[in-house]
């Protein structure tokens, strides 16, 4: 047996991992499950299947992403009758709790629980949502399960279905973990560790949930449904460009979580859509409401990488990204977009992304050595340094650490440091810059640098998931450090490089 087959075998031995999906509907007082399946792993195989529909006791209204009905569920079992049955599942001391967006699936199962006056069972939670992170396995720009799955070349027959959504999610983790074995881990408790140490009750009522709780989420009118059913061919006359572009617009007034998809289906007029949309882009900024801008935002994120290259990112950026972050934003109270309400970053928080990654030239993942000179480099008059003075600190932070994880990927910590410094000197405070800029001090002896340098930038924070990963980082070093012995670090400010040690001097190099 090959030592990553062994450790494979280490890291699935000594736990069983319980693979949670829950489908739902929204009511008045938050989401209710109308189906939860649960795929139990031992060993590193599928070894059970549980599954159930669920009466929600309240109208279906969303039928539209997972096919069930108020007819299919009519006869079913309410929640109250089948929680015994999951919290049996969920009794074994080595089980592992295993969920794709651990943070809305665990939300709704602790507010069905807060229904019945009962408490969720505080179990271990593995995310495969953040996993990928950890292990150091690339999805792209999507978070998704079916971008994880795509990543794997692994297939998910029935999306939105529990069960189906279950067993795919039981197979991405194993995927992880035979990755995680291939990088040397062996014990599964490090792993958890790794990735902050999560258990159910890390997420009480979280805050994906509590945005999906209050969120409308409305049955869209039929008239509107049909216009989705258009759409465009290979080629497209002027008006049949505006009326997509309408469409695309009343979707965004209704808040509708189709419009990602329709943009997707039109990428080969990428250019004239996304153009005509930016051209309604100041109007819409004055008539949105709160949500409208986050959904509009995600159709031109979807259409931005076909819409654009490396030269006009950067200027359409500049021109209209002011106008773009200026959108109303979302919010629980008045109505959020698809993507906040499913607990991803809000397409306005993010929307700099993509356009950086065009001026990196980076859509396939990869950042060529040329351009990574280019963006970041001890060069001052690199692209970073520039962005960062004509007031776009967003996509400078973005660039300079694609490029950083770039270097890092192939083993050069130099450069990669190189560009995370330069970042910060230039004030281009991504979170993930911020959390890779802490690690080297903390790695430096400069705690007490890094917990001021991270406290100071805090307040930046947006909606983008980079922020969880720093807050998951950060939240695990205070409770390291908080635990270890105390001793007087170096002085706040003071040189990184290594002291020479006392009685030792630098010899003459050219001295005869």
């Amino acid at each position: 047996m090959s030592a990553t087959s062994t450790a494979f075998t280490l890291l699935c031995e000594s736990h069983t991992f319980v693979v949670i999906d829950v489908e739902t509907c929204p009511s008045d007082d938050g989401n209710r499950i109308v189906s939860i399946a649960a795929a139990t792993i031992r060993r590193g195989r599928q070894r059970g299947m549980w599954s159930t529909l669920v009466n929600p006791g309240v109208p279906i209204t969303n039928s539209r992403y997972h096919d069930l009905a108020d007819d299919d569920v009519s006869g079913a079992r309410t929640f109250g009758a089948v929680a015994a049955e999951l919290d049996a599942l969920l009794a074994d001391p080595d089980v592992v709790v295993v969920a794709h967006n651990a943070a809305f699936d665990v939300g709704v199962l602790h507010l069905e629980h807060a229904r019945l006056g009962t408490v969720l069972r505080d179990v271990p939670v593995i995310d495969t949502m953040t996993l990928p992170k950890f292990v150091g396995h690339d999805t792209g720009r999507s978070r998704s399960l079916a971008a994880l799955l795509t990543s794997f070349g692994l297939t998910n027959a029935r999306p939105h279905d529990a069960a189906s959504d279950a067993a795919a999610t039981g197979q991405a983790l194993l995927a992880l973990l035979r990755i995680a074995a291939n990088n040397g881990s062996t014990d599964l408790a490090t792993v958890l560790t790794d990735t902050g140490t999560l258990a159910t009750s890390s997420f009480p009522l979280g805050a994906a949930e509590r945005m999906a709780n209050k969120a409308e989420r409305k049955e869209l009118p039929a008239a509107h449904i049909a216009t989705h059913t258009a759409l465009l061919g290979a080629t497209a006359t002027d008006a049949e460009l505006d009326d997509w572009v309408a469409d695309a617009l009343e979707c965004a007034a209704l808040r509708c979580d189709l419009l990602a998809d329709k943009a997707g289906l039109a990428t080969q007029h990428a250019a004239q859509l996304h153009r005509r949309l930016t051209g309604r882009l100041k109007a819409f900024a004055v008539t949105a409401d709160a949500g409208q801008g986050g959904t509009l935002a995600g159709a031109l994120n979807a259409l931005a990488p076909h819409a654009l290259n490396n030269r006009s990112a950067r200027p359409w950026w500049k021109n209209h990204g002011p106008t773009l972050k200026a959108l109303p934003r979302c919010h629980p109270s008045n109505g959020v977009c698809p993507q906040c309400r499913d607990g991803f970053g809000c397409p306005t928080d993010i929307a700099h992304q993509p356009i950086a990654a065009l001026v990196c030239q980076a859509l396939d993942g990869h950042v060529p050595k040329k351009r990574r000179r280019q963006v970041s480099g001890p060069d001052a008059r690199c692209l970073v340094t520039d962005w960062a003075r004509l007031g776009l600190p967003d996509l400078a932070g973005y660039a300079a650490w694609l490029v950083a994880d770039a270097w890092a990927a192939e083993g050069n910590d130099s450069r990669s440091g190189t560009a995370i410094d330069q970042a910060v000197a230039a004030g281009a405070f991504d979170p993930r810059i911020i959390c890779a800029y802490a690690k080297r001090l903390v790695a430096q002896g400069r705690h007490r640098d890094a917990t001021h340098f991270v406290a100071s930038n805090l307040g930046g924070r947006t909606t983008d998931p980079g922020w969880n990963d720093l807050d998951t980082w950060y939240a695990r070093y205070l409770a390291e450090a908080a635990q270890a012995p105390t001793s007087k670090g170096p002085r706040p400010g003071a040189s990184t490089r290594i002291a020479r040690p006392a009685g030792r001097t630098r010899p003459r190099r050219f001295s005869v």
